[in-house]
């Protein structure tokens, strides 16, 4: 039988459930001293992590992102620094690639634009310099959306561990029984 990699965990709430699950797939929590890297779609996904990105903001991470989410957040009144995409080159901006290496950033949310050539290649190396420098990657609006209310609504610093009988102990028996 093959690994699927899948992980259960159990919370006070589904944001502690959540955060527990992908620490123990191996997500590392990011550190409030360093960046978390933003990009955010089309204008409508943009349109819908405004307020999310301002939780970030809120919390003290530093943000960066790439041309389109920085004009989008910023028109919003976002703090965001800007990077430059693989495919600008010569940019007057620092390289996202670059701070990715060097540990600036720190995790990414990275919900794909499109489907166009430089999109698609742009995505592709960003991503992949975020794995192959072990930077934590959230590639899904949804879930992106809950790890931010997680990191607003718990301390993350404070995860309870808990035995399956302490999480059942305030359940009902009849609670258990399918009611038919």
């Amino acid at each position: 039988m093959a690994s699927t990699g899948e992980v259960a965990c159990f919370g006070s709430n589904k944001y502690e459930a959540y955060v527990k699950s992908l620490v123990s797939a191996g997500f590392v929590l990011p550190q409030k001293n360093k960046g978390i890297l933003l990009r955010t779609g089309n204008t409508q996904q943009k349109d819908d992590f405004v307020e999310y990105a301002k939780k970030i903001e809120e919390l003290g991470y530093p943000l960066y992102g790439t041309s389109g989410t920085v004009a989008h957040l910023r028109e919003h009144g976002v703090k965001i620094d800007e990077l430059s995409s693989p495919s600008e080159g010569d940019s007057t901006f620092p390289s996202v690639v670059d701070y990715l290496r060097t540990g600036k950033i720190e995790m990414m949310i990275s919900i794909p634009k499109n489907l166009s050539p430089e999109e698609t290649h742009n995505g592709f190396v960003i991503r992949r310099t975020a794995v192959d420098y072990n930077v934590p990657l959230l590639t899904d609006s949804m879930g992106a959306k809950l790890f931010i209310d997680a990191l607003v609504k718990i301390d993350t610093e404070n995860l309870d561990v808990k035995s399956w009988g302490e999480h059942l102990s305030g359940i009902d028996d009849e609670d258990l029984i399918a009611k038919t």
